[in-house]
């Protein structure tokens, strides 16, 4: 069940993936999925800004074609 509002948002997940992101490119560590969640994420974002990460479970069900859960 997806929950909104949620205690986590995503424009804090997006935040966070950002961190991430800038410390795995200080210590030249490749972080390939993360810039692929951040990517997601991202576009999401202020269309699903009152959910959580739970947005993210959504949309890739949306994009595989499923039927929206009740």
């Amino acid at each position: 069940m997806l929950q909104t509002p949620a205690g986590f948002r995503l424009p804090l997940g997006v935040k966070d993936i950002e961190l991430a992101l800038k410390t795995g490119g200080e210590g030249r560590a490749p972080m390939l999925v993360a810039g692929i969640v951040r990517d997601l994420l991202s576009s999401i974002e202020k269309s699903r800004a009152k959910m959580g990460w739970s947005a993210l479970a959504l949309v890739v069900h949306e994009d595989a074609g499923l039927p929206a859960p009740k």
